[in-house]
């Protein structure tokens, strides 16, 4: 590869470790609330849980997302957002939408 991978909470086959090193690397492990990246590698949101998207905004619990090429540097992005989880959506409706969900 030409770049380190991260780690990631179960061994796999590219660590090629013996069996008590990767014991020793993986009996911790920090989650992380963030995407996280190999080293040298950046990101740039294009849209948060809220932003405007035409005539609706865009949502949250994201389960597909995929890049469709139509030709040279451009094409379409399309994402799926298959479920809410209601306690969450109702808790953060405010702070994302801009407004109260209970009028």
């Amino acid at each position: 590869m030409s770049f380190k991978p991260i780690k990631v909470p179960v061994p796999l086959e590219i660590d090629d470790q013996p069996a008590a090193k990767q014991i020793a690397a993986y009996s911790s492990y920090e989650v992380v609330d963030d995407l996280v990246l190999p080293e040298g590698f950046t990101y740039d949101p294009i849209a948060v849980w809220g932003d405007k998207i035409g005539d609706g905004r865009c949502g949250y619990n994201n389960d597909y997302l995929a890049f469709v090429e139509t030709g040279p540097d451009r094409g379409y992005l399309t994402i799926n957002f298959e479920y809410i989880s209601g306690f969450t959506w109702m808790q953060t409706y405010g702070q994302a939408i801009g407004r109260s969900l209970f009028f």
